[in-house]
């Protein structure tokens, strides 16, 4: 009879472990739509990360480009205080 509960205690064991094992399955698999989510909404933020990098990239370029000029206070006001070159204006 000994055999017989000690493989009935193992059973109940597996049992219990399975019954875990579901639970946490169905948690995960509510979960999933969301970490998804957070994964599409990581990626979208990086594209627009690297987007503004490239458009203040450009905007450092014209910056430099009109440096010296009224154009630059009045189209890049965010570069406004990097006007202060002595270069004469040639055009």
């Amino acid at each position: 009879m000994e055999a017989h509960d000690i493989f009935k205690r193992r059973q109940e064991e597996i049992d219990a472990l399975s019954s875990a094992i579901a639970a946490h399955d169905k948690k995960v698999s509510q979960l999933k739509p969301a970490v998804t989510e957070y994964n599409d909404a990581l990626r979208s933020r990086k594209e627009l990360r690297k987007q503004l990098a490239a458009r203040q990239r450009e905007a450092q370029i014209v910056a430099a480009w009109f440096k010296g000029t009224t154009i630059i206070d009045e189209r890049f006001p965010l570069f406004a205080h990097q006007n202060q070159s002595t270069e004469p204006i040639t055009t």
